[in-house]
């Protein structure tokens, strides 16, 4: 038997690209994104998306969320299969499709306070614990490489799927649900495996619910009918037991709270160190962080008596 430790981070491991794996792929770099070739045939923007419209719809109006909205402020909980729940707020205003980006990123064990901070001015990040006092600074480098403005079909080296460049930057899943084309992109290359479910509601915005079938995982996507944003996204492991597929809860991103184009003040997206806050430099920084990421999930679990 492999010790707990050992064990939760194949966990996150496994979840790396959503949830708990936001912060340890944030750690140990963004892997290499997969290709498909730009054969796509014109596929068309709607308005509004409902059960009616056709799948490659939907995931184009996901490719184009972040042109339906200037701000965001967003909070979320995730939880998984091991016991864990983590809540995130974040803030988002895109003064254009292509920035500058101010960002507000908050997270910790859901119950406790966030001491996770990450702030964005469109020319710095800063990445702060508020519980251990330190803090790190980095220029923001904007690569120029945004998502593609229609959906890959088939796989080839020279039109790669790529998320929204903020999703690269910050460790929180909830980017990703508001800017989801990445999702869309991986979701197009495997359509035949993607079906509409139903229509629903989540936090008080029509949805309607995607199932992608990727094996070993079955995803379930609640798409925001006007934004094409993620309102919430469950993750199921699929497996044969007896001769037939069974499942198993495995984890859930869910906004608990959407607003959209509400004005903020620019001051919101700085970061003033107090007196008492100690630098370091960023692999440091992360190295630091990460090692009390893992204690306080172990703690988590340890007090659940799980």
């Amino acid at each position: 038997m492999f010790p707990k430790k050992f064990q939760l981070l194949v966990l996150v491991l496994l979840l790396a690209g959503g949830g708990l794996g936001y912060w340890l792929g944030h750690v140990a770099g963004i892997p290499d994104p997969a290709y498909a070739a730009d054969t796509s045939p014109t596929i068309a923007l709607p308005e509004k998306i409902s059960t009616e419209t056709p799948i490659e719809e939907i995931l184009m109006l996901m490719l184009h969320s972040h042109e339906r909205w200037q701000s965001a402020v967003a909070q979320g909980v995730i939880r998984d299969s091991a016991g864990h729940e983590i809540s995130h707020h974040l803030v988002v205003l895109q003064e254009s499709l292509q920035g500058p980006f101010f960002v507000r990123v908050e997270f910790g064990l859901s119950g406790q306070n966030m001491p996770f901070l990450y702030v964005m001015d469109g020319e710095k990040l800063w990445q702060a614990h508020t519980g251990l006092k330190i803090y790190t600074e980095r220029p923001y480098h904007d690569d120029s490489i945004y998502p593609p403005e229609k959906l890959p079909a088939v796989n080839s080296p020279n039109n790669p799927i790529i998320s929204h460049p903020l999703e690269r930057l910050l460790p929180s899943p909830l980017i990703e649900l508001l800017f989801p084309a990445g999702i869309a992109q991986s979701m197009y290359l495997d359509v035949n495996n993607v079906s509409i479910l139903k229509e629903d509601e989540v936090v008080g915005r029509q949805a309607i619910v995607l199932q992608w079938l990727s094996h070993p995982l079955k995803y379930l996507f609640y798409i925001d009918t006007r934004t094409g944003s993620v309102l919430r996204r469950e993750v199921y492991s699929t497996y044969l037991n007896e001769g037939a597929f069974a499942e198993t809860w495995y984890e859930q991103i869910e906004l608990t709270k959407i607003a959209f184009n509400e004005e903020k003040s620019l001051s919101l997206f700085q970061f003033q160190p107090g007196n008492d806050f100690r630098f370091l430099q960023p692999l440091d920084f992360e190295q630091v962080t990460s090692d009390d990421w893992m204690k306080r999930l172990d703690e988590q679990i340890v007090e659940k008596g799980e």
